[in-house]
This record gives structure tokens, C-alpha cells and sequence, in this order.
């Protein structure tokens, strides 16, 4: 087994459990990352949802996450089976796997492998590393490092940096399920202790010293001027509006803070003691809200809410008195920029907690992969498993290919065609599949014990079996069905063109339904019923 450490084989795949709780943390809470989040949720929510209390809608996402992580964990202890909620779909309902096949489809392979991992190549490069070394260069009049950030930003610059990143993760993942939490967690330890650090320096700190350190980097009044810049770019400051609070809390909000956690369910059939996954995901969620409201509280204190929200939309506008981005990490840079090692740890952390958030999806994803190919919905070879690192290269070869293939559509234009459709249209597109896509599952989850009893009684723990009227994961289901549903309304009705954002969920479900009784039908004439197979948990 790989690195030496117990594990039980699976006799059916070569798949090992050799992730600890440990490890499912690391994983869950790296992909809430709460750098690059706070990054971008300091602008977003400024900018088009001012009267919205960001502090409450941390605390708000927290509890529709908690909620998620419930229903995500009690299913995962029913069935721990590489693939998670695809399984778990397909088998609560066999008499229409196709569900379970649509979820994947849409959620796993649309969104989640070619849209959202390659805009996190996109995200990473262009986002975190080009603006690190040019607002580096920036600070310490360096042209070389602005030059760097600038060659990152687009076209071929971007392209190539964006394969080194791919090729990190890849080798990473391929090393094998230890070896791989190794570098993981390192990197992962390495960017919380620096996020500790923001924190204290931002509570620490006073105002007075980051407005002078800001007009000393800048010019005198510069602080200032950027509340008019704000303003003139249509940012009033904040407010507090009660409902608007909550409903971007229900909604954008927890996609934006806390969702996808959940892809280590993805290798469930990996993970040491997968009945009592609730333990790590309901403590990431709990830990990474906690460390969302320090720190957005300190940078409040720091440097000024209003102001924040202020940079964010005079950024967008493009009338600051500097080309890089204004993220947190660059203003803490111009407030400590005499001290070295300080300077190092606060961008040296956010890179690294990027690198465990850029990383974890291509465990996860190359598991869903083999899981559908385990089941035949896919060509068979992607359900192969290396048998000295115990990891499916193929299907991760397979993530690497459409990871690639989409990110050089946000480099060169989609179709590599930059006139073709616009990036905003695109991003509203196909994000707004992703909580669709969850309120189907949710609703199906919350119908288990009233649609497959048996398989309820057969597969839920006892511990799990509340009833409060309803059973406990009805309940779950429900609630969790509808702050997605919430979600799913939010993203279509603020796109650019609703039409196209809703046109694309319709296109990708339905398709993904006529895509598997195509593949239905294939392997039916090759002496293969899928419908058997879908009426059995895969094999431990």
C-alpha cells in the first residue's frame, strides 16, 4: 500500500482508505480558501449588493452550510462509495439513474471539472500570482516583478503558467493518496498559521498608520480621494438592509464562502471511517466562518469598511491611482512593506493556501470519473486504477484534458474566439448549473426514505434515523433544497442575459438525460443493462 499505511483494499477497483478525517478536513476547508475568497468577496459584495451586512451574511452562509454538510455527511455514511452524491442519487432512484448521471453531468463534469477548475487555473494566475508580483513590484519600484505579473495576466504568459499550475497539481495528485495529503497539508498548515497573522495584524494595527502608510505609497490624500473615487464609481457605502442580508446570505453568499466543500465525497470510498465524515466537514464549516468573520472584521477595523467597499468599485471602474488589484494582501504589503519577513508571510500564505485550493479538485474529480466508469456509463478504462500509487491516472488524465481545454477558452476566448461571447456572460452561464443542479439532488435526498425504503432501512445509520415529524434528512433535504433553489433564481434573474443563464441549466440537464439512455441503449446491444447495475451499491 502506498507510504506503508493500513488501509482496506477494495477487491472490486484497487482503491485504498488511506484518508483520515485529517486529511478530509484540509481538503474541505482548502476549498472554502479563505484568502482568496476574502480576496474577492471584499469587492463583489461592495459592488453589487452594498446593502447587505457582510458580516451577517458570513454568519447567514454559515448556517446553510452547516445544514449542507449534515445532509452531504449523513448520505456519505449511508453509502461511502467513490463517486458520493453521484452514487447516491443513481441508487436512490434506480428505476432513473439517469438523475444520477444528469447531477454528474451537470454539477461534476460541466461545471465543477471543466468550468470551475479551469477558471481556477484562470483564477489563480491571472487573480493571485499576476497581482502578487506586480503590486510586489509596485511597492518596491522593482520593474522586473511588474513586468512578471504583467506576463502572467493574459494570452501566452497566462496560458503557460497556467499548464506549470496543472502539472504541480497533477504530479501532486499522482503521487498517491499519502504522499499527496503530505504536500496538502504542509501547504495548507503553512497558509492558516498566516492567516492567523492577517488577522492579528489587521486587530493590531491601527487606522491612523495604514491611512499614512497608504498616502506615504501613494500620495497625500489618496486616501480620501478613494471614498470619491468610490463613490463616482457608484458605491454609496454600506447599509444594512435586513433583507437584503438574508437573501444574499441564503444565496450568493454561501456559494460564495462556503460551497464545494463537499468534494472530498467524491472519494468516499478512500476515506478511513466514512461513517463519521459529519466530524470534519461540520468543523470546516464551523472554522472557516469563524476565520472569515476575524478577518473580515480586522480589515474593517484596519482600513475602513466603507473604504473597502470603496477600492473594490473604483477598481472595477478602473480610476485607482495604480494598475494592480486592490486586494488585502497588496494593502498590507504597502502598510509593512520595511519589513521583510512580514512582507513574505503575508503573500507567500495566500499563495500557498491557492496552491491546497487549486489542488484538492483533481483528487476529487478523477474519482467521479471512476466511479462512472466503474458503472459503465463511461468507456471502461477510466475506472483503471494504478496499482502501486492506487490512483485512477486515467480518469485523472481525463480531468487534465478538459481542465486544459477550458482554460485556454478563458485565456484565447471561448472557442478561441475572443468576440464570440463575452467572459460575464459565460461565468453567470454555467455557475448558476451548480446550485440547480444541488437542489435536485437535496430534493431527492429529503424523498429517500418515502421513494427507496428499504434502501433507507437497509443503508442509514440508526444514530441517523431522527424523526421530528419528518425524518431528519427530509428535513435537511428540504432546507438545503431550498436556499439552492434561492440560489439558482439569484444567479438567472441578475445575469446579463437571464435568458441564456437559464436557457444553459435546461440545455445541460436535459442533455445529460438524452446523453444517458444514448449510452443506455449502446450498452444494452452489447449485452450490458445499466439497469442492473444501478439497482446495487457499487461493491466495498
Amino acid at each position: 500500500m502506498a507510504g506503508g499505511s493500513p488501509g482496506f483494499v477494495r477487491e472490486a477497483t484497487g482503491l485504498v482508505r488511506e484518508f483520515s478525517h485529517l486529511d478530509l478536513f484540509v481538503q474541505a476547508i482548502s476549498i472554502m480558501q479563505i484568502g482568496i475568497s476574502t480576496v474577492f468577496l471584499l469587492e463583489s459584495v461592495g459592488t453589487f449588493y452594498p446593502g447587505a451586512s457582510l458580516l451577517w451574511v458570513i454568519v447567514i452562509a454559515g448556517i446553510v452550510g452547516l445544514g449542507f454538510a449534515a445532509l452531504w455527511s449523513m448520505m456519505s455514511a449511508a453509502m461511502p462509495r467513490s463517486g458520493g452524491d453521484y452514487v447516491w442519487i443513481s441508487r436512490i432512484v434506480p428505476k432513473a439513474p439517469s438523475l444520477g448521471f444528469m447531477y454528474a453531468v451537470t454539477y461534476g463534469l460541466a461545471f465543477a471539472i471543466a468550468f470551475n477548475m479551469g477558471f481556477q487555473v484562470w483564477l489563480f494566475t491571472n487573480g493571485i500570482l499576476s497581482p502578487t508580483f506586480a503590486s510586489l513590484g509596485l511597492v518596491y519600484a522593482n520593474p522586473s516583478l511588474v513586468h512578471l505579473g504583467n506576463w502572467m495576466l493574459s494570452g501566452n504568459g497566462l496560458f503557460l503558467t497556467g499548464l506549470v499550475l496543472i502539472l504541480i497539481a497533477v504530479v501532486t495528485v499522482g503521487l498517491g493518496a499519502r504522499t499527496g495529503s503530505k504536500v496538502i497539508n504542509v501547504l495548507f498548515f503553512f497558509s492558516l498559521l498566516v492567516t492567523f497573522l492577517w488577522i492579528i495584524l489587521a486587530f493590531v494595527s491601527s487606522s491612523a498608520s495604514f491611512q499614512s502608510a497608504f498616502n506615504a505609497q501613494f500620495g497625500a490624500g489618496e486616501y480620501a480621494n478613494v471614498l470619491a473615487l468610490g463613490k463616482s464609481a457608484g458605491f454609496s457605502g454600506y447599509t444594512f438592509d435586513l433583507q437584503t442580508t438574508i437573501f444574499v446570505g441564503f444565496s450568493l453568499g454561501y456559494f460564495s464562502l462556503y460551497s464545494n466543500f463537499q468534494y472530498p465525497v467524491w472519494i468516499s470510498g478512500e476515506i478511513k471511517k466514512a461513517g463519521r465524515v459529519w466530524v470534519p466537514f461540520m468543523s470546516a464549516i464551523v472554522i472557516t466562518g469563524i476565520l472569515f468573520y476575524a478577518l473580515v472584521s480586522g480589515l474593517f477595523k484596519l482600513m475602513g469598511a466603507n473604504w473597502l467597499g470603496a477600492i473594490g468599485a473604483a477598481s472595477g471602474a478602473g480610476t485607482l491611482p495604480f494598475s494592480v488589484p486592490p486586494t488585502f494582501p497588496f494593502l498590507l504589503t504597502v502598510m509593512f512593506k520595511d519589513n521583510a519577513i512580514l512582507v513574505f508571510l503575508i503573500n507567500a500564505g495566500l499563495i500557498a493556501g491557492t496552491f491546497t485550493w487549486f489542488i484538492v479538485p483533481y483528487i476529487a474529480f478523477s474519482r467521479l470519473i471512476f466511479s462512472m466508469s466503474f458503472d459503465r456509463v463511461l468507456p471502461k478504462a477510466f475506472a483503471d486504477v494504478n496499482a502501486r500509487v492506487r490512483v485512477p491516472v486515467a480518469a485523472l488524465a481525463l480531468t487534465v484534458v478538459l481542465v486544459i481545454v477550458w482554460f485556454s477558452q478563458y485565456v484565447y476566448g471561448l472557442l478561441w474566439n475572443p468576440h464570440l461571447v463575452s467572459f460575464s456572460t459565460v461565468f453567470f452561464s454555467v455557475t448558476a448549473a451548480a446550485p440547480a443542479a444541488w437542489t435536485v439532488a437535496a430534493l431527492v435526498f429529503a424523498l429517500f426514505p418515502f421513494i427507496n425504503k428499504d434502501l433507507y432501512e437497509r443503508v442509514v445509520p440508526a444514530s441517523f434515523k431522527v424523526n421530528l415529524g419528518l425524518p431528519l434528512v427530509t428535513w435537511l433535504g428540504l432546507f438545503v433544497a431550498a436556499t439552492q433553489a434561492l440560489g439558482t433564481y439569484e444567479y438567472v434573474s441578475t445575469a446579463p442575459t437571464p435568458a441564456v443563464t437559464g436557457g444553459t441549466i435546461v440545455v445541460l440537464m436535459g442533455g445529460a438525460l438524452v446523453v444517458y439512455y444514448v449510452i443506455a441503449a449502446i450498452r444494452k446491444s452489447q449485452g450490458l443493462n445499466l439497469d442492473y447495475i444501478f439497482r446495487e451499491i457499487p461493491p466495498e
